[in-house]
């Protein structure tokens, strides 16, 4: 292993939990390791490394190239997949879409959004990636995070998505906020597993006719256990 090699803590297969294409069966990859340290985050054993992986010889790696290639839909994830080697990353969803993929859903925290779109932006043009790209109300008092994530966000399209896990209907409100000001993209808001009640997000986007926001459950924490791997 070297300092390039891509960490990967899981290669599965299994539908879509959120985003635009909730429900949609997909092959994900999560990379190893995070920038942030979120109070809700369901996979706390993102920094757990299973695959070191040198993209130069994926070829060679028998184990991972039965995993990937021929998946028509693959959703990289983490972690958060930036903090990744960035040459390495984009090697790996070019040698994705020569071998297959027909798309390519990146989740993001959103802090590095602006560089992330320019690393793929043919690919992002192109519409054979897409961005599902989270803004952390736990963070927005953090004013270099949010003016870095609104700078990316503002070059998202209709084909990707902003995140808001919602801890309250004052979390709501952010989310309509950010559907407001960037009308180029959607914008979905989630309840926080166990904390808000879906019910109560749904009854107040249409107490308040906020038609510009999306409601969504994260469909994999009810499919399964809530913090189930691989899933």
């Amino acid at each position: 292993m070297n300092d390039k090699d891509l960490k990967i803590c899981e290669i599965f297969n299994s539908v879509s939990g959120e985003g635009l294409r909730s429900g949609t069966p997909a092959t994900f990859i999560r990379f190893s390791g995070c920038n942030m340290n979120c109070s809700y985050c369901d996979t706390k054993y993102h920094n757990e490394v299973l695959y070191t992986l040198d993209v130069n010889y994926i070829d060679l790696n028998k184990e991972i190239t039965n995993k990937l290639k021929n998946r028509k839909f693959v959703i990289i994830t983490g972690g958060e997949p930036y903090c990744q080697n960035h040459t390495e990353l984009k090697k790996l969803i070019d040698w994705l879409l020569q071998n297959g993929t027909e798309f390519i859903e990146i989740e993001t925290n959103g802090k590095y959004l602006d560089t992330f779109i320019e690393l793929i932006n043919k690919y992002h043009q192109d519409q054979k990636v897409c961005f599902s790209a989270d803004f952390k109300t736990e963070c927005q008092q953090d004013y270099e995070y949010t003016i870095s994530s609104h700078l990316g966000y503002e070059k998202l399209n209709k084909n990707d998505c902003i995140k808001v896990v919602a801890k309250s209907v004052k979390d709501v409100e952010i989310a309509r906020g950010l559907a407001n000001r960037f009308t180029n993209t959607n914008v979905i808001v989630s309840p926080c597993y166990g904390v808000l009640s879906p019910t109560e997000i749904a009854e107040y986007i249409v107490k308040n006719n906020y038609q510009n926001l999306r409601m969504q459950v994260q469909l994999h924490k009810i499919l399964w256990e809530a913090n189930a791997r691989e899933k």
